[in-house]
């Protein structure tokens, strides 16, 4: 039942994290796919790449061209084996460890290349005013970016982690992708939606008012 599903994650769950092994796995996760943003970001503050975007002009444009051509390839690699899998009915047992490892690798690159190239592609558009107009639609979801990461991030929990439905090693990012379209169309219509009645995200108004001690 679905009951007795639930429990038996929360239990594998909880023994994960009285375990060295479970915290092991999490500043693992830490280290290899969190620090490394923080370094880029911190990399783009130190040279104020978002300060004085036309002395950066020849920069970003490099960045979004082989950030997205790469971000491309290190996606597709692995998007195109899990369509053979479904297509072979399932294979992934197959291959080693060596192999599943490399694929993982170029989907995180991939992912990491892709947004970066995003940012400076878009960074370049709204340069310009025609583009500005077209993309101002995108303009309410990055006002709550705090509160859209954590909306988007729930049902990422109940879905793939193992005391929600853990699917995270049974579906493949084909889906993935399949299942992120409603929630990013979601997201952007509440957004549109909560900036009719209010001037700052939920999640950055309790920010804020935890910042300065004052409401």
């Amino acid at each position: 039942t679905y009951t007795r599903f639930v429990t038996l994650n929360v239990k594998q769950y909880w023994k994960g994290i009285q375990s060295w092994s479970g915290w092991e796995n999490f500043f693992w996760f830490q280290i290899r796919e969190v620090f490394p943003l923080f370094l880029l970001g911190l990399y783009a503050g130190r040279r104020k790449i978002f300060y004085n975007i036309q002395d950066n002009k020849a920069f970003l444009s490099k960045v979004a061209f082989w950030g997205i051509i790469l971000g491309i390839i290190g996606i597709a690699i692995l998007t195109v084996r899990n369509i053979w899998d479904f297509i072979q009915l399932g294979k992934m047992g197959t291959y080693s460890v060596i192999e599943k490892s490399l694929f993982q690798l170029s989907w995180n690159l991939g992912v990491v290349l892709m947004a970066v190239g995003y940012v400076a592609a878009l960074t370049l558009l709204v340069q310009k005013e025609n583009w500005k107009k077209r993309l101002s639609f995108l303009a309410p979801v990055g006002r709550m970016g705090l509160t859209n990461y954590i909306l988007h991030t729930i049902p990422i929990i109940i879905l793939f982690r193992n005391f929600g439905f853990g699917l995270s090693d049974k579906i493949g990012c084909f889906y993935r992708f399949l299942l992120a379209i409603p929630f990013a169309l979601l997201i952007y219509f509440l957004s549109r939606r909560w900036f009719k009645h209010f001037s700052i995200g939920p999640v950055e108004w309790l920010w804020r008012s935890l910042t300065y001690l004052k409401i």
